[in-house]
């Protein structure tokens, strides 16, 4: 059985999930259940709004995104764990982490029982693995499974951003190579 927080949040389910409610983008036939999810696809791929990083230059499509980078990266600062050593730079991070390690909650999927800490990630093996859904390029015929490769493909080959060792000035495309 499922609860929620408030009336307004019971309000917003039933209306998203029993009377299927979508925010439709004019530009192109992308659907959305919440509007700040469909305001920032407005501004970020439609307007084309992006957040710099003064100190080094990497923008970001959301300021949320720019703020969590500043505050991990030039600043230092983790979210610990109370219960282990884990540090993450997010909340909601370290929210999941507690849930699925500490608590044990994960999300089952149906189909072939494999298990995950998130339902946005079991929403997504589902869809990938068993719809064979593929996230397309804009920009070349490639296609991914992941945002996070897709982004990662985008930045790479057409922003041509590169990430280099300090050590030695080797250049790689994507950042987990330096290490």
């Amino acid at each position: 059985e499922k609860s929620f927080r408030d009336k307004a949040q019971l309000e917003k389910h039933k209306l998203i999930t029993h009377d299927g409610f979508r925010y439709n983008c004019d530009e192109c036939d992308k659907t959305f259940t919440d509007k700040t999810n469909y305001l920032h696809h407005v501004d970020s791929v439609h307007r084309g709004i992006r957040y710099t990083c003064e100190p080094c230059g990497i923008e970001f499509t959301a300021i949320k995104a720019l703020k969590r980078h500043t505050l991990q990266v030039h600043e230092g600062q983790w979210l610990q764990c109370d219960q282990c050593e884990k540090a993450f730079a997010m909340k909601n991070s370290l929210k999941t982490h507690i849930r699925a390690v500490h608590n044990g909650m994960k999300f089952e999927c149906e189909q072939c029982e494999k298990t995950f800490v998130t339902k946005n990630s079991l929403m997504n093996h589902v869809s990938i693995t068993h719809e064979g859904k593929r996230l397309n390029c804009e920009e070349c015929d490639k296609s991914y499974t992941t945002k996070l490769m897709l982004k990662q493909h985008i930045a790479a080959n057409h922003k041509g951003i590169r990430y280099s060792c300090e050590t030695c000035g080797v250049e790689y495309k994507q950042k987990q190579k330096l290490n």
